[in-house]
């Protein structure tokens, strides 16, 4: 999960340091102690920039880590600049995705309610409108504990503040007697100079000099980093002799600052001013990154007109050289280069007097617009995980990239980069920042306008609204979308929106609409030769056929499907496989439903859609729930359940409580499974779902089975209860009687709608058959669980039963007994 860390893991939500935490030991136990407080929810590690508080913060997270037992959430709030944001950034640290900031505090405490998690906040200074955000989290999950890095407190009930101070540093009066190397700031200094100049000797009397530097600069860790950089080419008495004469002074310049911070700055200033012209001008120009950049980025952004005068990759050297920048390497192998908020902070000003903004962040905005439009293909090939992973990273510069189209008054650039991230937006699940983009650029230009960017913007924000359920809004985004297409020579943008407009139709129950839609774009898409576009279209024609049952469905899937398995496109084949096994559960085939929709899970294990996901979950519950194993189901679809309020997906949340409701009435709640299941069909018809003949054939038998449960006069009240019921109440009320004892279960068994099932040696279950299966070709309980969704005990407790029933005590036996039986 990114950002979530167990034991002593340094996450990977922010840099791992390279270096060991120097000093700061005392700080260390104060702290922990203060976190492990019954009575301290919320910790701060407050002071100015270059003080140190992210690497303490770091450290304390991992020294920690074992002591919560759902590990640490590290967010990186340098990376955003609206305190609206924060939300939806925690949420990704913590692998559910984006809530939007409307609804991020109810996604957040849903998942945080019930675990043991700290989260620390890095960077909240610029933000501290979002304080209110973070004490709703605290108010509603009891067991979250926030730590916190800030130039300012949040000035929250509760918080309680913990002054970062700087290293210690020696006493100035015994500065001509003492070569202090013991101190802290003296042990920083030393360490970091051995690290640019290994074979530096530090003498008795260095030593001296050393504790004087580190006195001047106020025991500022940064400060005295970017000091000790110098040691490559300067001694410390070289050093110490170019520290402005005036640095103190500097010091008490501005009132209204604390006076470190103004050490600091004139620490930067004092750095900034040993590079050459041409260092200094690619440094203010590397400031236009957020949250770091690649080599591809620098050059094209810092180098463009090859106006360095300066060779880049020197000047990046340069730079790492004087600690005013740090390179990682990336899993590619490839470097990415980063600067320390406080660094980027002070060459943004340096970029504002310069002159040079408008030109660099307009360089910036052209690069990431070309990153988001030729991503956009990619993300639908092989390496679909590896591109969506690429533009995760750079978030932060897409943000900066549109904002600053947004500034502009842009409408075109804020459209095409808006649009350009149609399919990471659906894939990442971003949904609610990606729908907020949208609008925001539409609402630039005039309605009236006619260009591609527009309809492109128009049709993805129609999609991102047909997902979050509000179909009938889509639908009138996409008419006009679709109509904007029409006007342009553009055979692959008509026969995307063509697509959308077919499975839109679809879930609105206007099947022959759809198969229209579909059939015209499939003509476009033949003829622009997409083949990602032509089994677009067979699928939505696979789907209209399945549900007037013409018999075309499977040839229209096992093209779209071929199609899909040449270009690696893992996420539509999951949607094949998916639509195949709910073929498969309509026609009581649940063996082969079950296999075709967890195979459809795996393949999704690498991408991050979660709402899809949530579906196959809700799908695969329903299988269990028909083949009579109802616990496992209620876990499935519980988990799709909140997955799908997270998301706010409404379609997934009223799919996942329609199988939910008979489940839990299996279970022995009929009565309140009878009010969920009236509440669904209540949903459906508000949000203008329509079901399939077969998936109305299913439900209808689950209601009559309701009936026979409950009793008519019984069954009728709690009909006409639940149908009253809202969808955020329907999804509490079903996850509040699903955490609840199960009563004692009915006097009548409860049957559920019939299957076709077979029959097996020894009086084996289908599932246990499953098991069996898996077994034979040498899987361990662990990989039989990932494959068949279960628990490792679940599929421990069936072996037993397997053993039992066909009188063996291992798995080598067992296999045995499968091969003889023809199981395998």
């Amino acid at each position: 999960m990114t950002g979530n860390i167990r034991s002593s893991e340094i996450p990977s939500g922010l840099t791992t340091p390279d270096t060991p935490l120097i000093g700061r030991g005392h700080d260390l136990s104060r702290a922990g102690d203060l976190l492990r407080s019954d009575d301290v929810r919320l910790l701060t590690l407050a002071g100015p920039g270059g003080v140190g508080k992210t690497r303490l913060a770091l450290q304390l997270a991992a020294d920690l880590a074992a002591e919560f037992d759902d590990g640490v959430i590290l967010v990186n709030l340098a990376l955003i600049s609206e305190p609206s944001v924060v939300g939806s950034a925690i949420a990704d640290a913590a692998g559910i995705g984006d809530a939007g900031s409307r609804t991020a505090a109810e996604a957040l405490v849903q998942w945080l309610r019930p675990r043991q998690v700290l989260l620390l906040l890095d960077n909240f200074e610029h933000l501290l409108e979002a304080a209110i955000f973070v004490s709703g989290l605290l108010q509603e999950a009891p067991r979250l504990k926030v730590l916190a890095t800030s130039r300012a407190p949040l000035r929250l009930s509760g918080e309680r503040l913990f002054p970062v101070p700087p290293l210690a540093v020696p006493d100035s009066t015994a500065l001509p007697m003492v070569a202090a190397s013991g101190d802290d700031a003296v042990g920083l200094f030393i360490a970091r100079a051995h690290a640019v100049h290994p074979d530096l000797h530090i003498t008795h009397d260095s030593q001296r000099t050393v504790a004087e530097i580190c006195l001047r600069l106020d025991g500022l860790p940064l400060a005295i980093e970017l000091a000790a950089a110098r040691c490559n080419v300067l001694s410390p008495q070289a050093i110490l002799r170019r520290l402005p004469a005036s640095l103190k002074l500097l010091t008490r310049g501005v009132h209204d600052a604390p006076a470190r911070q103004q050490t600091l700055a004139a620490t930067i200033q004092w750095s900034y001013d040993l590079l050459q012209p041409a260092e200094q001008r690619l440094f203010w120009r590397l400031g236009v990154f957020v949250g770091g950049s690649n080599l591809d980025a620098v050059e094209a952004v810092c180098n463009l007109e090859g106006d360095l005068e300066i060779d880049l990759l020197d000047g990046l050297a340069l730079l790492i050289d004087h600690s005013l920048l740090r390179s990682e390497t990336q899993p590619d192998g490839e470097p990415r280069f980063l600067m320390v908020q406080t660094i980027r902070e002070f060459a943004a000003t340096r970029l504002v007097a310069s002159g040079e903004m408008d030109d660099v962040r307009q360089q910036h905005l052209l690069h990431f617009l070309c990153l988001a439009e030729g991503t956009e293909a990619r993300v639908m090939g092989a390496e679909q995980g590896v591109w969506l992973d690429g533009l995760q990273v750079e978030l932060g510069n897409l943000r900066a990239a549109f904002e600053w189209s947004v500034d502009r008054q842009d409408s075109q650039l804020a459209l095409r980069l808006a649009g350009g991230l149609h399919r990471f937006w659906v894939l990442c699940c971003h949904l609610a920042e990606g729908r907020h983009w949208l609008w925001t650029a539409l609402s630039l230009g005039n309605a009236s306008d006619a260009t591609p960017a527009r309809a492109t913007a128009l049709v993805a924000l129609a999609h991102l609204t047909g997902l979050h359920g509000d179909l009938r809004d889509a639908e009138s985004l996409l008419e006009q979308g679709l109509a904007l297409c029409r006007q342009f020579d553009d055979l692959a943008r008509l026969a995307a929106a063509l697509s959308l407009a077919g499975r839109l139709s679809y879930h609105l129950g206007k099947y022959e609409a759809a198969r229209a839609a579909c059939t015209e774009g499939l003509v476009l898409a033949r003829a622009a030769g997409n083949s990602y576009l032509v089994a677009d279209n067979l699928f939505g024609l696979a789907r209209v056929a399945d549900a007037v049952r013409d018999g075309n469905a499977e040839a229209y899937y096992d093209e779209c499907l071929v199609l899909r398995q040449a270009l690696g496109d893992n996420y539509g084949i999951a949607f094949v496989l998916g639509d195949l096994a709910n073929m498969a559960l309509s026609r009581h085939d649940y063996g082969r439903a079950f296999s075709l929709g967890g195979e459809a899970l795996r393949l999704l294990q690498d991408l991050k859609d979660a709402t899809t996901t949530a579906w196959l979950e809700a799908l695969l519950g329903e299988v269990l729930y028909r083949t009579g194993e109802h616990e496992q189901a209620l876990d499935l679809l519980c988990r799709s359940l909140r997955t799908s309020r997270d998301f706010e997906d409404k379609s997934g949340m009223v799919a996942a409580l329609s199988v939910l409701a008979p489940t839990l009435s299996a279970l022995g709640h009929q009565t309140e499974g009878t009010r969920l299941f009236a509440a669904c069909t209540a949903l459906y018809e508000e949000l203008d779902i329509a079901l399939t003949k077969d998936q109305m054939a299913l439900m209808e038998g689950d209601s009559q089975l309701l009936r026979q449960a409950v009793g008519p006069e019984a069954f009728d009240l709690a009909w006409s209860a639940g149908r009253m019921l809202t969808l955020k109440q329907a999804v509490a009320y079903a996850l509040a009687v699903a955490e609840a004892p199960a009563p004692n279960p009915p006097a009548a068994p409860y049957v559920a709608a019939p299957a076709a099932r077979k029959t097996y040696p020894a009086g084996l279950s289908a599932r246990e058959v499953e098991v069996l299966r898996l077994v034979a070709e040498g899987l361990t309980d662990a990989q039989v669980a990932e494959r068949l969704v279960l628990s490792p005990r679940t599929v421990n407790a069936h072996l037993q039963t397997i053993y039992g029933k066909v009188g063996v005590n291992s798995r080598a036996a067992a296999t045995r007994f499968a091969v003889e039986n023809n199981l395998v």
